[in-house]
C-alpha cells in the first residue's frame, strides 16, 4: 500500500462533523484545522493533516493562533520530526490512537485470513454462521453502543456524537450487525468511509 490514504480527519464530511459539534473550522493547504474557543483562550487540534509545507503551516499557526494551545498529530513520521525539530514537543496523551491499522484488500480472501490470529478467524466464521446485516437505525445503535460503553466502565454519553457522525458521513457509512437466534443486536459496528478508506 504505498498509496497517501486520505485520513477520515481531513475530509469535508468530518469538517462538518467537527462544526456541528460547536467547534469552527480553519484550513491551510487543504488540512483542516479545529479550534474550540473558551472565553480569551483558543484550543487548536490538526488532527492527521495530508502533506503540506511545515514551515509553511508552522509560519501560519504562528500567525493566527499565537496565543493558543496547539495540538498538532502528525500524518507521518516525517511530519512528525520536521514538527519537532520546529520547536513542537511530544505530547504523551494523544487524541487518536497512535497506530491506525490499514488492511490492503487488494489481497485474496485466503491470503487475509492466513494473516489473521486464529480467534479472529474463529469470530468470522461464527459470524456468517450467525449472520451479519445492515441497518440504518442509528439511534438504536448508539443506544447498544452506549450500553457496551457502560459495561467497560465509560460512562460519558456519546449518543449525540454518534448521531451527528452519522449524519455527517451518512451517505459515506454502514452500520453492520448480528443478531442472536432471539433478534436480540450481540454486535455491531458503525463503518464510516472515505474515497479510499
Amino acid at each position: 500500500m504505498d498509496k497517501k490514504l486520505i485520513d477520515l480527519r481531513q475530509t469535508k464530511e468530518y469538517a462538518n462533523y467537527v462544526r456541528s459539534l460547536g467547534w469552527e473550522v480553519d484550513e491551510f493547504q487543504s488540512t483542516y484545522i479545529y479550534v474550540k474557543r473558551f472565553l480569551f483562550w483558543k484550543f487548536v487540534k490538526v488532527q492527521r493533516p495530508h502533506d503540506l509545507s511545515v514551515h509553511d503551516f508552522n509560519k501560519y499557526l504562528l500567525k493566527k493562533f499565537r496565543l493558543s494551545n496547539v495540538y498538532l498529530e502528525s500524518g507521518s513520521q516525517f511530519q512528525y520530526e520536521e514538527f519537532l525539530k520546529l520547536g513542537f514537543k511530544k505530547y504523551n496523551s494523544p487524541y487518536l490512537p497512535s497506530k491506525t491499522i490499514q488492511i490492503d484488500l487488494t489481497k485474496t480472501e485466503a491470503q487475509l485470513l492466513s494473516q489473521m490470529h486464529y480467534k479472529t478467524r474463529y469470530n468470522i466464521k461464527k459470524m456468517e454462521d450467525i449472520g451479519v446485516t445492515k441497518t440504518e437505525d442509528i439511534e438504536k445503535f448508539a443506544d447498544f453502543w452506549q450500553g457496551c460503553a457502560k459495561d467497560r466502565g465509560m460512562f460519558l454519553d456519546q449518543r449525540r456524537e454518534i448521531a451527528l457522525l452519522y449524519k455527517a458521513f451518512e451517505q459515506s457509512s454502514d452500520i453492520w450487525i448480528a443478531r442472536d437466534i432471539n433478534k436480540n443486536w450481540i454486535a455491531a459496528i458503525f463503518q464510516v468511509n472515505t474515497n479510499d478508506v
